[in-house]
């Protein structure tokens, strides 16, 4: 299956501020005795609902992309493509697929498209760095490190 970038021409989609995640463990009661954790996998893939809104001509591009079978296309959605996605750790290059009910609603409104669909993701994919730094998790970094940015560039933009 091939992997595909998204085209630059073509505007981003809008991603739900929501995202869904499968579940790594379950937590199990036995008949007897306090209940515990079981791991089900290690895989947690991560579903995002896409929203387009383009004009009729980018519309068009969009879906000569999506239909196409050359080599850069989406082949119909079958060929997975890369995409940009804002995170909690920043914008991330993700590998996403479209789900099989891809476009399943579709709506044209004074010359603006609009295309709703659903692409998966293996995982999220978390900068190694984060896990470099896991002490930060604990210390004053995150909870001042708003007040440093407003400081920097509001009040002393020329430093």
């Amino acid at each position: 299956m091939a992997i595909v970038d998204y085209p630059g021409q073509v505007p981003k989609p809008l991603i739900s501020v929501s995202r869904t995640q499968e579940q790594t463990f379950q937590i199990v009661q036995p008949l007897r005795g306090p209940g515990y954790v079981k791991r089900l996998n290690n895989d947690a893939p991560v579903t995002y609902d896409m929203t387009w809104r383009m004009t009729r001509d980018q519309a068009a591009q969009f879906q000569t992309w999506f239909y196409s079978m050359s080599s850069s296309g989406l082949a119909m959605g079958r060929n997975q493509f890369q995409l940009l996605i804002d995170t909690e750790w920043g914008q991330l290059l993700h590998t996403l697929q479209l789900t099989p009910d891809t476009f399943s609603q579709t709506q044209e409104a004074h010359n603006v498209f609009s295309y709703q669909a659903t692409a998966i993701a293996r995982k999220v994919p978390i900068p190694q760095w984060w896990f470099d730094h896991e002490d930060l998790v604990n210390s004053e970094f995150f909870a001042q490190r708003s007040l440093f940015d407003l400081v920097m560039n509001q009040q002393l933009p020329e430093a």
